[in-house]
């Protein structure tokens, strides 16, 4: 019984061997599709495909909108007109309805333009009332 014993363990033995290999030849099949798979994945998407995409995606979006200001064309082209000589006259004519009057410019860069106008400068003759009010101020002051 003991060669009959040694056989069959043998036989067992193989079965085995063969029942793995077939396992691990079906885990290295299903593995090198999945790795396959994985390969046409990663090409499709991989970062310089996706930068392409990206800069592609980007120039159209420029192209569209150069088309676009085209289209809506330049209106100082087409008019004939200054947008910035147009914008400076409504300002300034904002700042004259504001202000009343144009500001004084100087004739050169010595000349002194006061910040206070001619008119609110104290004159000599109201010096005496200038020291009535110091006078009231230094009274108020006291109380």
């Amino acid at each position: 019984m003991d060669r009959a014993n040694k056989i069959r363990t043998r036989i067992e033995r193989q079965i085995q061997a063969i029942e793995e290999g077939q396992l691990v030849a079906d885990t290295g099949n299903l593995m090198g599709g999945m790795r396959d798979q994985l390969k046409g994945i990663a090409t499709k998407a991989s970062p310089t495909e996706a930068a392409e995409i990206a800069e592609d995606s980007e120039l159209y979006v420029t192209e569209i909108e150069e088309a676009a200001d085209i289209l809506a064309g330049d209106p100082e082209i087409d008019l004939a007109i200054s947008i910035d000589d147009e914008l400076e006259k409504l300002e300034s004519e904002m700042l004259l309805e504001q202000g009343g009057e144009m500001p004084e410019v100087p004739a050169d860069d010595l000349q002194y333009i006061s910040d206070v106008p001619l008119e609110e400068l104290p004159q000599e003759d109201s010096k005496d009332k200038l020291e009535e009010e110091i006078k009231k101020l230094r009274e108020e002051l006291e109380k």
